[in-house]
């Protein structure tokens, strides 16, 4: 192993669990939360609530959705539960 210790690097790839290297690590990690904190996760997550809401108040507009994203891909879609 190099002596590069203090990197998120050695972290990550040699498993250096040294303080230098704990600690490049969990600042790394922290800044990268700080930028990426709302883009991913909060849309994600927004994306997903509004599918459970469709799918739970118009489950007919949900199934055309569905339908159309299947067509779309070109994959046979298999009946799932009782309203199919």
């Amino acid at each position: 192993m190099k002596n590069d210790h203090g990197q998120p690097s050695t972290y990550a790839n040699y498993k250096c669990r040294c303080d230098l290297c704990r600690e490049a690590a969990s600042k790394y990690h922290r800044e990268y939360r700080k930028t990426h904190r709302n883009s991913d996760r909060a849309t994600s997550r927004a994306t997903n609530l509004a599918a459970k809401w469709v799918r739970r108040k118009h489950p007919k507009v949900w199934e055309g959705f569905m339908d159309e994203a299947y067509e779309h891909i070109g994959a046979e879609r298999k009946p799932v539960g009782w309203h199919r």
